[in-house]
């Protein structure tokens, strides 16, 4: 009689369980979730871009020049090569002060600085190369305000 008891008692206690981990389960499974969707929101919404065409002095683009974009607070570095039609482009940037250097062959080098890019307000850099050797730098220092060209 007593093994009964002890084996009916545990039929039904054993559903009782699984339905206890699988609650637990889909409670997991619904945080992580809700986790991952919240930093995937909060990234996209402290992102900026930037473009630009990069051009000779007679307004002819510039294919193959080299760009690259420092965040001067880190100093990390990315860096781009003009398309065919001069266009480079950075996504999914940190907000902040930046620098760009452009740099072709026959080409003086460009230096900007101070460029300010804000918070899911892409901007659009177009920069004119001066004809000379690489080894002379333009250096600008300018205030980038969103949309300016």
């Amino acid at each position: 009689m007593l093994g009964r008891r002890t084996l009916s008692s545990a039929a039904r206690v054993l559903p009782a369980a699984a339905s206890l981990l699988g609650h637990a389960i889909l409670i997991a499974t619904t945080l992580t979730g809700s986790t991952l969707l919240l930093k995937s929101t909060t990234f996209a919404q402290a992102s900026t871009s930037l473009r630009g065409t990069v051009t000779d002095p007679s307004g002819g683009t510039v294919a193959g020049a080299q760009v690259v974009l420092t965040n001067n607070e880190s100093k990390g570095e990315r860096a781009a090569t003009t398309g065919e039609q001069g266009e480079y482009q950075f996504l999914f940037l940190p907000p902040g002060s930046y620098s760009l250097r452009v740099t072709a062959t026959g080409f003086q080098r460009y230096q900007l600085t101070a460029v300010q890019l804000l918070v899911n307000t892409p901007a659009t850099v177009n920069l004119q190369l001066k004809v000379g050797v690489a080894t002379e730098t333009v250096n600008v220092a300018e205030h980038l305000l969103p949309g300016r060209h």
